[in-house]
Parts: structure tokens; C-alpha cells; sequence
């Protein structure tokens, strides 16, 4: 199956999917970082980006859920849920023409996916190392 991790182009869209959601979290801080009257007086250059970002999560929903094999189970996923909240709210804005924030912020929930990245690329065997480098880095950052 493409969207298995087992195959080349299902670890390309996952990958594609992570960078894009990081992506798609920048424009959100950026945008945060604006105060809203910004967003009525002049255009908004990050809102095309995020929905072409946005455009390509959907066309990957619609591919899970063709890949599904327990179509209800699928609706109750972390990344369903993910979709369902951040997908809408650009589209909204775009179709408005004025950014609405919405529940963008849970596309860093796909940071998630950030071990299952590491192994794909082969930098590391396990996502218990995955941990142990990021808590020392935790450590150097705390002192």
C-alpha cells in the first residue's frame, strides 16, 4: 500500500506531511504574532501558502481514509482529529479573505510524528534514543 511505512512513497508523504504541518504551525505564530487590525487593512501573504498547505493535508485525509481499514476507527485517530480542527478554519479565512486562528495551534500535535521521522531517515534505531537525546538536550538547554 502507498501510505504504508514500509514503502518508499508512503515514508515520502509522511515526511511531506510533517514538513508542511511545521510549516503550517510557522504561519500560525506569525500570524499570532500580528495584531488583528493587521489582518483587515492589508492582505495577507502567509494565507496562499497555508492553504496550499491545507489543500494537500485534505488530499492526504482523503488517502487515509481510502487506506483504512476500520473506516470508524479512523474518524477517532490523533491526525483525523488534527484534520478536522485546522483543516476548516484556513479555508474559512481564505474564503473570507481575513485570517481566523481557530483551533490551528493543533497542528503541532503532529510534532508527534517526529520519532516515527527519525526512523525512517535511519538516525536513530529506537524512539527510546529519540528520548534520550532530546532530554539531553533538555538538560543543556536548562543549564
Amino acid at each position: 500500500m502507498m501510505l504504508s511505512a514500509q514503502t518508499f512513497v508512503g515514508r515520502v508523504l509522511v515526511i511531506l506531511v510533517f514538513l508542511m504541518s511545521i510549516g503550517s504551525l510557522i504561519i500560525y505564530i506569525i500570524n499570532c504574532a500580528s495584531p488583528i487590525e493587521y489582518f483587515s487593512s492589508f492582505p495577507d501573504e502567509t494565507l496562499p501558502v497555508d492553504m496550499g498547505f491545507n489543500t494537500f493535508f485534505l488530499f492526504y485525509f482523503g488517502l487515509r481514509f481510502l487506506a483504512a481499514d476500520d473506516k470508524l476507527k479512523f474518524w477517532l485517530e490523533l491526525n483525523s482529529i488534527v484534520d478536522f480542527f485546522t483543516i476548516p478554519p484556513v479555508c474559512a479565512s481564505y474564503y473570507l479573505k481575513r485570517n481566523w486562528l481557530g483551533f490551528r495551534f493543533l497542528r503541532a500535535l503532529r510534532l508527534l510524528e517526529l520519532p516515527k521521522i527519525l526512523q525512517f531517515l535511519k538516525i536513530t534505531k529506537t524512539r527510546w534514543r529519540i528520548l534520550e537525546i532530546l532530554g539531553s538536550i533538555m538538560t543543556i538547554l536548562n543549564s
